[in-house]
């Protein structure tokens, strides 16, 4: 299980910020309203670019799902989200679907008591 944490103002590249299955890599930005953004490499070619809705400004932590290319949010102001990636699309999912581990990476990152 591969974590990428960011949250709290700074942006942070995970060291090893890989999907298990099929090895792209997630990079995170922010755009002009303080809001994260993630693209998907693979290779050396963005694949995709998600715009989370999550601020910067709160606590917030995103992992790859051990199953499959799915990418996993969990923010303090916006809760929960997955999103399904491959060479061709992207597809957010049901983020009910991935709620413990969404909540997992959270209180990995700042502990249960957050």
């Amino acid at each position: 299980m591969l974590i990428f944490l960011v949250g709290c103002g700074d942006i942070e590249q995970s060291l090893v910020p890989e999907s298990a299955a099929s090895g792209f890599v997630v990079k995170s930005a922010v755009d002009d309203n303080g809001i994260l953004v993630l693209s998907i490499i693979g290779g050396s070619k963005v694949l995709h670019t998600i715009n989370t809705e999550a601020s910067i400004y709160q606590k917030f932590a995103v992992g790859w799902h051990n199953v499959g290319d799915v990418l996993v949010l969990y923010s303090s102001d916006t809760g929960g989200k997955a999103w399904s990636v491959n060479r061709g699309e992207k597809t957010e999912l049901d983020p009910l679907t991935y709620k413990k581990y969404a909540i997992w990476l959270y209180e990995n990152k700042y502990g249960k008591n957050t």
